[in-house]
C-alpha cells in the first residue's frame, strides 16, 4: 500500500531513492542542515542511506518521510514524516523545507496531515517531536500544531526541547486557525 496524503496546497508521497538528487539538494541547504543534520553537509551516500532506511521504514512500519510537493511545482519543496530517532522509544515528527519555501505555512500544513494520518491510520496514541532549543522557527511550528513542550534536555551534546500532543488533540485539528 502506498500512502499518499493531500492538503489544501500540497501532495505528500513517500520519499524514495528515485528522489535522491532532490533529497540531497534539500538536505545540504545551509538553513536545512543547520538543525536537521547538525550543520553537516551530508554526502550523497549518506542521503542515499537515509532514503534506503526510509523505504525500509515504510515497508516495515507503514510510515516514514514524505516528499512535499506544491501542486504547481514538480520538484519536492521539502520533506516531512515520522522518523525513528536513535535512542528514542517512539517515532518523532520531522520536517524540513527548502529555504525558498520558508514562512508560507507549508511545514505546519504538511505536519498536521501527517499527525492526523498517524493517529487515524496507524493508531498512534500521541505524536512527539523535538527540536534544537535555538530553532525558534521550528518551535513556532510545533506550537501552531498544538504541541506542548514537555521537557528540555541534552541529546548528542545539543540543547533540545521535546514536545508532544495526545491523539485526541490531533483529531480536533489544532492548527486549523493559525
Amino acid at each position: 500500500m502506498t500512502v499518499r496524503l493531500r492538503t489544501a496546497r500540497l501532495d505528500l508521497t513517500p520519499f524514495g531513492t528515485s528522489d535522491l538528487d532532490h533529497f540531497h539538494a534539500l538536505s545540504v541547504q545551509p538553513g536545512v542542515r543547520r538543525y536537521l543534520w547538525d550543520d553537516e553537509a551530508i554526502s550523497l551516500d549518506r542521503a542515499r542511506e537515509t532514503l534506503e532506511a526510509n523505504e525500509r521504514l515504510w515497508a516495515e512500519r507503514g510510515f516514514g518521510l514524505f516528499a512535499l510537493r506544491v501542486r504547481e511545482h514538480v520538484e519536492p519543496i521539502g520533506y516531512a514524516g515520522l522518523w525513528e530517532m536513535p535512542g528514542r522509544a517512539v517515532a518523532e515528527l520531522l520536517y524540513a523545507l527548502g529555504m525558498d519555501w520558508w514562512h508560507r505555512g507549508y511545514a505546519t500544513e504538511a505536519s498536521l496531515a501527517i499527525m492526523q494520518d498517524a493517529v487515524s491510520r496507524l493508531g498512534h496514541p500521541k505524536i512527539v517531536a523535538s527540536t534544537d532549543a535555538p530553532n525558534e522557527a521550528s518551535i513556532r511550528v510545533l506550537h501552531r500544531l498544538g504541541m506542548t513542550p514537555v521537557r528540555r534536555g541534552v541529546a548528542a551534546g545539543l540543547d533540545i526541547v521535546f514536545f508532544e500532543i495526545a491523539a485526541t488533540d490531533v483529531l480536533s485539528d489544532p492548527a486549523s486557525s493559525p
